[in-house]
């Protein structure tokens, strides 16, 4: 056996206890634990963990990646962050056209780096930042953006899991934004069908109850009936076209994972 060989299967052995600390959402507690011992951060590490659930092509090479990395830096959470805003193959700043928008997200920025600097910004200053880029951004601004910006303005002492938060914010909502110009669809058209659902939805979850007295056949030849007399009032190409965009949208999703992984593996391992 090879040098090589022996290392990866050492790595691989040392991962298998820990890999699922990273998929599983429900031990971030342990996770925290297990990095501190490694000297992580919190907030970089609950980071990672939330990029390898969001897709689980490339899931284990990213956590084996992650667990052998012996040079992670407390503060490549927030390295991670300001490379999203500016530098990733698709980054945030990308999306605005408008340089109001840019300045507030800038100033937002600023202030990150003055944390990564070692400056401790309390809860205060983030609320008084988060309501002053709120009131700044333009109402056109694209939600993705805004909304993965606006999760990253907490305390990370007090909040660790912020900037997964922008992880998942930005990969699923930029994903749906973009999925429409491929699927053929519009934004618009992506609303009406969605309102129209879920009105349905509401609608038809009133006559779903059962009735005083109704035993399982009434009820479920009730809920049949009802469903034939009043069937969803979208077109099977209303149809056709929220599943072209759902398949769109996953593939752009898997690529923005598989971008984003990249760059915290870059960032964690220079």
């Amino acid at each position: 056996m090879t040098e090589h060989n022996q290392r990866l299967q050492d790595v691989a052995a040392a991962a298998d206890p820990v890999a699922p600390l990273f998929t599983d959402g429900s031990r971030s507690a342990a996770l925290i634990e297990w990095a501190g011992s490694r000297g992580i951060d919190a907030a970089t590490i609950l980071l990672a963990g939330e990029l390898s659930r969001m897709d689980e092509h490339g899931q284990a090479a990213f956590v084996t990646a992650i667990v052998e990395e012996a040079r992670i830096q407390p503060g490549d959470g927030l390295r991670w962050l300001l490379w999203l805003w500016n530098d990733a193959p698709t980054p945030i700043r990308s999306r605005l056209s408008e340089e109001r928008d840019i300045r507030a997200v800038e100033e937002v920025m600023e202030i990150h780096r003055r944390v990564l600097a070692g400056e401790a910004v309390s809860n205060p200053v983030w609320r008084a930042a988060r309501r002053q880029f709120a009131a700044a951004m333009t109402p056109d601004a694209p939600e993705a953006a805004v909304e993965a910006i606006m999760s990253s303005m907490w305390d990370l002492h007090a909040t660790p899991g912020a900037v997964a938060d922008v992880a998942s914010t930005w990969i699923v909502q930029s994903s749906a934004a973009d999925a429409f110009e491929p699927a053929g669809w519009t934004a618009a058209e992506h609303h009406r069908v969605q309102s129209t659902w879920d009105a349905y939805g509401i609608e038809q979850a009133h006559h779903n109850r059962r009735l005083p007295g109704e035993d399982d056949a009434a009820f479920g030849e009730r809920l049949q009936r009802y469903t034939l007399e009043n069937p969803v009032p979208l077109s099977s190409d209303d149809f056709d076209n929220w599943r072209t965009w759902q398949a769109e949208r996953q593939k752009i999703m898997t690529a923005r994972v598989e971008e984003l992984r990249a760059g915290l593996c870059g960032i964690v391992s220079r």
